[in-house]
C-alpha cells in the first residue's frame, strides 16, 4: 500500500493557467503509480481515493495518455466524491468552515478559508443540481447553482469571482467524463446532508435555516 497525501489548500487548474502545487503533485503521483506497479511484478495499481481526493484524482487520470491509464491503472475507487460538489461549498464561504472540530468557530476561519485555492471547488455544479433549484435564500432573493457569481458577490467575496471562471469552471462546467479505466464509486446515504439554506434576513449574518436531504452528511446524494 502506498499513500499519496495532498495538501488541500492548493487546487489544480486547467491548461493555460499556473498551479504549481497541483503539477509537481500530479508529477510525484505518475511516478508513485508506476513504482508500485513495478514493485508488484509490474501488476497495475488500483487508486482508492476519499472525498476530495476522488476529484483530484480524477483530473490526474484524465491527464494521462489513455495508453498509460490501460497500463498503470487496474481500478479507481473513489469513496464519497463530490462530483457535483457541495451545498455546504456554498454555507462554508459564507460563515467559514471549522473541518468538523465542534470547539473552532467557523466564522472565526472565514478569512482563511476564503484564501485557499481550493475553497472555490466545492461549490455547487448546475450540471447536478439544476440552474433553478434554490440552494441559498435569503428575503430579497434566491441562489441556485447557475447564480454562483451573483452570489459570491453578495456574500461580499466578489474576488472569487474571477479565479470561479477561470480555474473552476473549465474544469467542472460539464459532468465528469470517463477516466475511461474501471471505476467502483462508494456512496453515503441515510444521513441527513443540508440541501439549501435559508436566511430570513436581506443578508447572510444570521444563522440559517436548513432544509436536509439524503447522503453522507456532507456530500448530497
Amino acid at each position: 500500500m502506498f499513500r499519496a497525501p495532498y495538501d488541500f489548500r492548493y487546487a489544480v487548474a486547467p491548461a493555460g493557467h499556473p498551479s504549481r502545487t497541483g503539477t509537481a503533485f500530479f508529477t510525484n503521483l505518475k511516478s508513485l503509480v508506476e513504482r508500485a506497479s513495478q514493485l508488484n511484478g509490474d501488476r497495475p495499481a488500483i487508486i482508492v481515493t476519499h472525498s476530495y481526493g476522488g476529484t483530484l484524482a480524477h483530473q490526474f487520470l484524465i491527464q494521462q495518455l489513455l495508453a498509460w491509464r490501460r497500463r498503470f491503472v487496474r481500478h479507481f475507487i473513489p469513496v464519497a466524491a463530490p462530483w457535483g460538489r457541495l451545498v455546504l461549498g456554498m454555507q462554508a464561504l459564507i460563515s467559514g468552515n471549522n473541518l468538523a472540530l465542534p470547539f473552532v468557530d467557523p466564522e472565526a476561519l472565514q478569512k482563511e478559508y476564503r484564501s485557499l485555492q481550493s475553497s472555490l471547488w466545492p461549490l455547487p455544479s448546475a450540471k447536478v443540481f439544476g440552474a433553478a433549484q434554490p440552494l441559498v435564500s435569503t428575503k430579497r432573493r434566491n441562489y441556485s447553482a447557475g447564480d454562483v457569481v451573483d452570489f459570491l458577490v453578495n456574500i461580499g467575496f466578489g474576488e472569487g469571482v474571477g479565479p470561479y471562471e477561470s480555474r473552476v469552471l473549465p474544469l467542472f462546467k460539464e459532468l465528469p467524463t470517463s477516466p475511461m479505466v474501471p471505476v467502483t464509486y462508494v456512496v453515503g446515504v441515510g444521513v441527513a446532508t443540508p440541501e439549501r439554506m435559508v436566511y430570513l434576513g436581506d443578508d447572510f449574518e444570521a444563522t440559517p435555516g436548513v432544509d436536509v436531504g439524503d447522503g453522507d452528511g456532507l456530500v448530497n446524494l
